[in-house]
């Protein structure tokens, strides 16, 4: 079986993701995309893996779906607070 590389994999992820919300709004493709300001086709590409959205086009996506940025790329954020020193 052939394995995605791990970039691949979260193109996959986050394609997923943007599908999963995508449905839960009863929305088309045609309807997202317009919404994001690409064509259908882009938005397929993206929902399948295929291209990943720079990150203005993950912002808007994010705005769309009423879903932070780190929602929608499945980052999780450390517990440890950045910047405080020890």
């Amino acid at each position: 079986m052939k394995h995605k590389s791990d970039s691949n994999m979260e193109w996959y992820i986050i394609g997923s993701r943007i599908r999963r919300l995508r449905r839960e709004k009863k929305w088309k493709q045609k309807e997202l995309a317009s919404r994001i300001c690409v064509d259908r086709t882009s938005l397929s590409a993206y929902e399948n893996g295929k291209r990943l959205p720079d990150v203005y086009k993950l912002c808007r996506i994010a705005d769309v779906f009423g879903v932070s940025l780190d929602e929608l790329v499945g980052r999780k954020v450390p517990e440890k607070e950045f910047g405080k020193a020890e």
